[in-house]
């Protein structure tokens, strides 16, 4: 069968079951502040990273897309930020 997934190989699609999603969750990692940040402040690795459970917007392969980017508001420490939360973000 090679590298074909079974899913393809009997001709289905792979989607995602209500039931998956908390694990998804948990099991993905979503860039978070690990700082207090203020509205206006460069975003860097000085204060935010990417942890779990990925409850955010932003998935932690965006994190290099994240850096330098510039806070709409202020973050409390732990925050998991949201598109909205960055100035010109998508």
């Amino acid at each position: 069968m090679g590298s074909k997934a079974v899913w393809q190989a009997r001709g289905g699609g792979k989607t995602i079951l209500l039931e998956e999603q908390p694990v998804i969750n948990f099991a993905y990692a979503t860039v978070v502040s690990i700082s207090p940040i203020r509205a206006g402040e460069t975003l860097s690795l000085d204060n935010v990273w990417v942890k779990r459970p990925g409850t955010g917007e932003i998935r932690a392969d965006r994190l290099q897309d994240v850096i330098g980017q510039v806070a709409a508001r202020d973050l409390a420490a732990e925050a998991h930020l949201q598109f909205e939360d960055i100035i010109g973000f998508r």
